[in-house]
């Protein structure tokens, strides 16, 4: 292969980019996958102490920068064709525009990537994760395959890549090791088995498995996806926090005269689930002490005493945040755009993140 740059030291000449960071050792739907040329992982840390951080190994060999940028001109080519009329003309924009930024990136016709993501309260920190998830945290390992150069047109039309295959682990445990903070880290993993994406949208992780084998990569941090990845967590995860215990507001007759709480509930995963509240009790509206437990109980979660926002929260915003643009499958009524999703249409989606209710039709982002 070519390789990104050449230095010399020392009289000695040393190549950069051309040695693997990593492999997996076995099989996926009958396939061996390359070795990984490039790994590199970000990590941000929200307003409220939500830590994410985002792992990513690949077949080529692309900087930090270089791939930090690839993946924001995509983000928005998708999310701009995803507001257009989306007749022919803008599809065949949107395909020359993202043939474009592949182009600029150094995208080959086939590469493997791995996508490791890991949410919750505790900061960064050297440890052996289930790969499925942890109670206490968010943990997803996914394998994609894109089997020859991708098919844009389709995927604008259509809702789908024929030549994009995804995996997720649904068996098996991650160690993550040699941490340095912001500077490099290493995953080693047992023996994973993992599921075709759409088969686990369908059956979780009872889904069949098609590929089993062992992940090793180390990583260097990537800033640029840091800030990038931070804005996106202080987004999903709303600008006012509070301690959840403020008083209500006003007299009432009805809940609808009541300001909405945006109640935080425990559904076991890294952010948790934002669930709106309001209610009007003897003519004054209740607080959040007071109309959270029992909000969140209806969804069958116990409240966790915090409150994301007095604005309404119109999708699963804060589970979403580890799934967007991860190639994991299409994720709706996450309140934001995701650009796994080919099109705004609902009837692409892979997964409902709605609160209440389903993806509205033609806008898959909101819910009703």
């Amino acid at each position: 292969m070519l390789c990104a740059r050449s230095l010399s030291l020392a009289g000695l000449s040393l190549v950069v980019g051309c040695l693997p960071v990593g492999g997996f050792e076995g099989e996926i739907d009958g396939a061996s996958v390359p070795m990984q040329m490039t790994g590199l992982y970000a990590h941000a840390k929200s307003k409220d102490d939500v830590h994410l951080t985002q792992i990513v190994g690949l077949s080529f060999a692309v900087p930090c920068d270089r791939y930090a940028q690839w993946t924001e001109d995509r983000n928005d080519i998708m999310s701009d064709f995803a507001k257009s009329d989306q007749d022919d003309d803008a599809v065949d924009d949107a395909v020359a525009d993202l043939q474009k930024v592949d182009g600029e990136a150094g995208v080959p016709e086939e590469w493997w990537s791995v996508s490791v993501t890991i949410g919750g309260e505790d900061d960064l920190e050297e440890a052996e994760l289930d790969a499925f998830g942890e109670k206490n945290g968010f943990v997803q390992l996914s394998i994609a395959h894109q089997t020859e150069r991708a098919d844009y047109e389709k995927m604008l039309k259509n809702g789908e890549d024929p030549n994009l295959d995804s995996f997720i682990a649904i068996d098996g445990s991650i160690t993550l090791k040699d941490l340095v903070d912001d500077s490099s880290l290493r995953i080693d993993t047992d023996e994973l088995e993992l599921a075709d994406s759409e088969d686990f949208a369908d059956d979780g992780e009872d889904a069949k498995p098609v590929g089993s084998g062992k992940l090793t990569l180390s990583a260097t941090h990537c800033a640029d996806l840091s800030d990038a990845l931070e804005t996106l967590l202080d987004e999903a995860t709303g600008e006012g926090e509070g301690e959840g215990e403020g008083e209500g507001e006003g007299q009432c007759q009805l809940s609808s005269d009541c300001p909405n709480i945006a109640c935080l509930c425990d559904d076991g995963s890294a952010l948790g689930r934002p669930v709106n509240a309001s209610f009007c009790t003897n003519e004054t509206c209740g607080t959040a002490a007071q109309t959270c437990p029992a909000s969140c109980e209806d969804f069958g979660f116990p409240w966790t005493g915090t409150v994301v926002s007095d604005q309404p929260v119109e999708g699963q915003t804060g589970t979403c945040t580890g799934f967007l643009g991860s190639g994991d499958g299409c994720d709706c009524g996450c309140g934001t755009f995701d650009t796994d999703c080919a099109s705004s249409a609902a009837d692409i989606c892979a997964f409902n993140q709605c609160v209440s209710g389903t993806p509205q039709p033609n806008d898959n982002s909101s819910c009703g």
